[in-house]
């Protein structure tokens, strides 16, 4: 096996044991971006099941613009994709974005203490439970590049 491979493996291993990372604190920031962790799928009539998010089209990454309230994927993915959002609310220590784009109603939740992320999507016979986290965007995101 290579060094590199070992000091890989090494160094994999150590992370796993080191638990979980420190929450990011959200309190005034305007730019977030959020990662996809789990997604459950509900439809009429049938069990709730964990898909991917791609089975859904749902983005692995989201760039949340709270000042023009807009939601888009990140420029990595290739995909382009922007929507607005037409409630925001800072609450309780949460963030509160929801709107309908497409015959879909949409609700997202963030933990300004923790970053954690919970979103719940609406469409006819179908329900989506989306949990992510999300940290204060980079420079480079937040500046538009």
């Amino acid at each position: 096996m290579r060094a590199s491979t070992i000091w890989c493996l090494a160094l994999a291993g150590s992370l796993a044991w080191a638990g979980p990372a420190p929450a990011d604190d959200l309190t005034g920031a305007e730019r977030l971006l959020c990662v996809t962790i789990q997604v459950t799928a509900c439809r009429q009539e049938s069990p709730c099941e964990q898909v991917s998010p791609e089975e859904l089209n749902v983005p692995r990454f989201l760039e949340v613009d709270l000042a023009h309230r807009l939601l888009s994927t990140t420029p990595a993915s290739g995909e382009n994709r922007q929507t607005r959002f037409e409630q925001l609310r800072r609450e309780d220590g949460s963030i509160v974005l929801q709107g309908v784009e497409r015959g879909r109603a949409f609700s997202i939740m963030i933990s300004e203490a923790s970053g954690k992320l919970t979103a719940s999507v609406a469409r006819e016979d179908l329900g989506v439970v989306v949990f992510g986290a999300c940290t204060p965007a980079p420079a480079a995101v937040a500046a538009g590049k």
